[in-house]
């Protein structure tokens, strides 16, 4: 697209795809093949502008999410600096949580994810009020039973609107991990792990039939959640 219209890629927007569609037209291409060129262009761009944006969306949601619940703050935490999947954290249990190991067992997703320390600091506060019942939903419902993917969500969703990004999606925050740990010289392999997405390729260190990512416990907790802060590049790996 960008080379038809003689413009780079990062400086096409929605005027330059409807100018694209009418070419299109002009040229004889079906109206559904171009719905579907124009909305793939539309995907691609979206994803090419949330890459190239600025990061610290993530450490801004959490320095302004401190009014939130708990559990919007926990959802928000283990999206954005863990890189937990939705359909990972609807399956969390209280005996997922390895306070002393300082991880987080996802059965879901057959992996071992350490904890970053302000998500740590949630559980503390949890403890404070209540102990975390072993079987009981990490995250439930209002009438406290497991909750879905769909579920999460909707409350995703919700949150973010309050904080003033409708429409933000949770991938968007775990591709900004994954920028930040790629920028820390974390191996590729590792942070195709990190999104879930190694699909079962052995590119990490394994523990049974779990993912263990505990190798990145110094790169993740140097994950930023304040605006301002730097993920430093690691001294050495491992």
């Amino acid at each position: 697209l960008g080379a038809y219209l003689d413009l780079e890629p990062t400086r096409l927007d929605e005027t330059h795809l409807r100018q694209m569609e009418r070419i299109l037209e002009t040229e004889g291409m079906p109206l559904h093949a171009r719905r579907r060129r124009v909305s793939a262009w539309r995907k691609f761009l979206r994803f090419l502008h949330e890459r190239t944006s600025a990061l610290g969306l993530g450490a801004a949601l959490i320095q302004t999410a401190k009014r939130e619940s708990h559990g919007d703050r926990l959802l928000l935490g283990l999206v954005a600096l863990v890189g937990l999947r939705l359909c990972e954290i609807a399956a969390l249990e209280g005996r997922d949580i390895r306070p002393r190991k300082r991880q987080i067992v996802s059965r879901f997703g057959f992996r071992i994810v350490p904890l970053h320390p302000w998500i740590e600091s949630l559980f503390i506060e949890a403890r404070r009020r209540e102990p975390i019942a072993a079987y009981r939903p990490l995250l439930p419902g209002p009438n406290g039973f497991p909750v879905n993917a769909r579920t999460l969500h909707s409350r995703f969703s919700r949150t973010m609107t309050r904080l003033g990004h409708p429409g933000l999606k949770p991938d968007t925050l775990r591709r900004e991990a994954s920028e930040l740990l790629t920028r820390m010289g974390t191996p590729p392999g590792l942070v195709q792990a990190f999104l879930g997405k190694d699909r079962g390729r052995p590119i990490a260190p394994r523990r049974g039939r779990l993912v263990d990512l505990t190798c990145l416990r110094d790169r993740i907790n140097r994950l930023p959640t304040a605006v301002g802060e730097v993920a430093k590049p690691a001294a050495t790996d491992g």
